[in-house]
């Protein structure tokens, strides 16, 4: 699968929102003979929404969903753990109130600097 950038999967799920919003709202109404045809529309919108993101099937994006999941949270494993290493050498004091403040290390201001970088971009 090419890479798919995160601002197409984000997209993508917006997309699949729509689809459940008005996939909710057309059964909210009392059954009909109707309801098959009135749905196929629905998911033709969200798969025309998939292919101008890149997407070739329904598949295809939730399985780079899921990596896009998968990506966040190993990401912000590793940011935390860093973050506690860099943090292990910060000087603590206690301030005008007495209470104990830990002031970062400059490791540590960079790999939050870092974060928002990547959480913006």
């Amino acid at each position: 699968m090419p890479e798919i950038s995160n601002v197409k999967i984000l997209a993508g799920r917006e997309a699949v929102e729509a689809y459940r919003t008005a996939h909710t709202a057309l059964h909210r109404e009392p059954w009909r003979k109707t309801i098959p045809e009135e749905h196929t529309p629905l998911l033709n919108i969200m798969l025309k929404a998939f292919k101008g993101l890149g997407f070739n099937t329904i598949q295809e994006f939730f399985a780079a969903s899921e990596l896009f999941n998968i990506q966040e949270i190993e990401l912000d494993a590793v940011f935390q753990a860093k973050l506690a290493e860099a943090n292990k050498d910060a000087r603590k004091y206690v301030d005008e109130e007495g209470n104990g403040v830990v002031e970062d290390t400059p490791e540590a201001q960079l790999l939050r600097r870092e974060a928002l970088e990547r959480m913006w971009h």
